[in-house]
Parts: C-alpha cells; sequence; structure tokens
C-alpha cells in the first residue's frame, strides 16, 4: 500500500505539468499537441480557438492512468458557438475520494475577427484529500490569440496570470504558455506541433500527426519531450459523433489508456 501510495505522489507531481487544464483523449495521442481543425472539443475549452463552423458540442471521457484506479481520471467538456463567439466549459476530475482527488474547472471566452482569434479563460483547481487534512484550491485566469492562414493555424495560450497559490505558504502553482501550430493540408497527412514555455519546470515539446484513411476512420500518433513519450491512438466517425481510443506510454510509469465520445452539431 505504502508502494502504491509514494507512486500516486510522485505521478501527481509530474501531472503538475498540466497546470489547470482539461486532458483530452485526443491530444493524449497526439504527443499533447492540439489540432486545430480536429474540433477537439477539450481543445476549444482549454484554448478557446474555433475556427470551424460546428455550433455546438460536448465530450465525455476518461484516462486509465499506468494501470492504477487510484488516478483515473474523467472529465466532460462542451462548447457552444454564436455567431463570432464561442464559450467552452469543462470540468475534470482526478484520484480516490478515499485518498485524493484533484478537480479543474475550466471556462473560456473568445470572439472571432476574419482570420484572427482571441480569449480568455479561467480556471478553479481544488485539491482533497482524507478527513485528517484541510482542502486546497487555486484560481487562475489567462488569454490566448490565433491567426489562420491558407497553409498554417497558429496560436498561444498564457495559463495563470495571476501566479495563484493553493495556500499562503506554498509556491506559486504553474504557470506556463503553450504555442501551437498546425500544418494545413490538402493531403491525408495533419501535422500538429506544441511548444509548452514553464516557469516551474523544462520546457517541453510535442509533435502529432492525424492520417486519414477513410471519411470515418482516423489514425494518430505523437512524441513529447521532458520525458520522452510516444502516444497513438484511433479515431471513429459515426454520424455526427466520434469515438475516440489513445494510449501513450512513460519511460517510467508505464502505459495510459484514455477513451472519449464526442458530438457534435
Amino acid at each position: 500500500m505504502m508502494k502504491k501510495l509514494t507512486l500516486i505522489f510522485i505521478v501527481l507531481f509530474v501531472s503538475n505539468a498540466n497546470g489547470f487544464e482539461i486532458r483530452s483523449v485526443s491530444s493524449h495521442g497526439l504527443g499533447n499537441s492540439f489540432g486545430f481543425s480536429s474540433t477537439d472539443v477539450v481543445g476549444i475549452v482549454n484554448t478557446g480557438f474555433h475556427f470551424d463552423t460546428t455550433e455546438f458540442g460536448i465530450e465525455l471521457g476518461m484516462f486509465r492512468n499506468y494501470a492504477l484506479e487510484e488516478l483515473n481520471e474523467y472529465y466532460f467538456a462542451s462548447y457552444y458557438r454564436k455567431d463570432k463567439f464561442t464559450f467552452g466549459l469543462g470540468f475534470i476530475q482526478m484520484g480516490d475520494p478515499d485518498l485524493y482527488t484533484e478537480k479543474n474547472m475550466k471556462l473560456s471566452f473568445s470572439y472571432r475577427l476574419n482570420n484572427f482569434l482571441f480569449g480568455v479563460n479561467g480556471s478553479y483547481q481544488k485539491h482533497e484529500f482524507d478527513d485528517n487534512y484541510e482542502s486546497l484550491s487555486a484560481e487562475e485566469f489567462g488569454f490566448s490569440a490565433a491567426y489562420m492562414h491558407k497553409y498554417f493555424i497558429v496560436g498561444t495560450v498564457f495559463d495563470n496570470l495571476n501566479g495563484s497559490k493553493l495556500s499562503e505558504s506554498s509556491i506559486p502553482t504553474q504557470q506556463k504558455q503553450n504555442i501551437y501550430l498546425e500544418i494545413r493540408s490538402q493531403t491525408r497527412y495533419q501535422t500538429f506541433v506544441i511548444y509548452d514555455i514553464y516557469k516551474y519546470y523544462e520546457n517541453r515539446i510535442g509533435i502529432g500527426e492525424r492520417i486519414t484513411f477513410t471519411d470515418d476512420f482516423y489514425l494518430l500518433a505523437g512524441f513529447e519531450t521532458k520525458p520522452s513519450v510516444l502516444s497513438g491512438g484511433v479515431e471513429i466517425n459515426l454520424s455526427q459523433s466520434k469515438i475516440i481510443y489513445t494510449v501513450s506510454h512513460h519511460p517510467a510509469l508505464g502505459m495510459s489508456h484514455a477513451v472519449a465520445f464526442r458530438f457534435l452539431k
């Protein structure tokens, strides 16, 4: 039991790199990158980047991290577009309520002006322990901007600009800037890149590839650094919905699996 608890807190320390984001099953299979044109509901909530014509999206998903039930994550995300405005909402919970849980709620709002997009976001994070300890919480806000070109889309997101703390005596929670790039292509290959710039962590880069086999079947592949993680998965279209399965391998902690259901309109 002590070994398992030790591993849990090691993983919680490593997961600090995610900051206040809602984890995405699609990004999990793409080296943590984000596909602007793939209508990733969670990605839209995290970034506010919504360039396609869909008006509404909802996604439910779960992660099984490193074969430990105590580290399961469950999330909900949705967005709604009205003319040039997009509103996003997401919630994710990780952990076993008898030991420890981490809960994140995120709101985003963005406005599209021709090929430009500007957004703001805010998050609330809460850490709950067993009855012997008080819970900790923090709030943050950030902003985003993106530009769509004929051959590429580029965007950046600044998170936790207020440098929030879980308690008065703790260090500030993670602050970071994400830079996203998508190479737009008329072929069946789509390439995505993310560069994470951290204040309290080593910077890292992720690269993802989305390959179209048919109109209803896509293969995902990705790689990210710090540490070196390989990932992949599949997307299957079902009318207005999708089933997504992804998997990744951490060099020290092993395999993680994730699955999601996405509905778009």
